[in-house]
């Protein structure tokens, strides 16, 4: 008799991925990587978008940062994120430029919550990476930081409204 082992879904693969066990999915390594594939994919794209040499590839680049980000916690886009855009700031495309100050833009009013250490971000790192912005040579970065300047001006607001109700709430709790 000729006997065959046919492999179906349900017998490959170990056991905790075949059943759905509370061990598998409520495990903490389950729970802080479920991201962790598009931070891959984001830290390979900031990466390599320094070293590209095609411009629609790099404004493609910028806009896949900004649509993946939305898929990251607020810790990503701000330690990980932004410093790449902001590099992006000194680009000798203006093109690429202007597409790298409405995306820092966007990455910056998605955060919700950041630590308090990150509170002086405003002053101490996003204005002076745009201060040369304004006097750009390239009108198309000078109409693209006009069009961010209210949505820059409201995220700073809220950065400092939160970090000053976190000092006025570490305040009370010492007292």
């Amino acid at each position: 008799t000729d006997t065959s082992v046919t492999a179906t879904s349900e017998s490959i693969g170990p056991p905790l991925l075949k059943q759905k066990s509370s061990f598998y999915y409520q495990h903490p390594v389950y729970k802080m990587s479920k991201n962790n594939g598009i931070i891959l994919i984001l830290c390979l794209l900031c990466s390599t978008i320094r070293h590209v040499v095609e411009i629609h590839s790099k404004i493609t680049g910028i806009h896949l940062i900004t649509r993946l980000a939305t898929f990251t916690d607020d810790n990503a886009r701000l330690q990980q994120l932004v410093p790449y855009i902001l590099q992006l700031l000194k680009d000798p495309n203006a093109t690429v430029r202007a597409t790298a100050l409405r995306s820092v833009t966007t990455l910056l009013s998605m955060v919700r919550s950041f630590p308090i250490m990150d509170a002086n971000i405003f002053p101490q790192y996003i204005f002076p990476a745009l201060v040369k912005l304004p006097s750009d040579p390239d009108e198309i970065v000078r109409i693209a930081f006009a069009e961010c300047l209210p949505k820059i001006a409201e995220t700073s607001r809220r950065f400092l409204d939160i970090s000053q109700a976190a000092k006025q709430k570490n305040a009370d709790t010492n007292m």
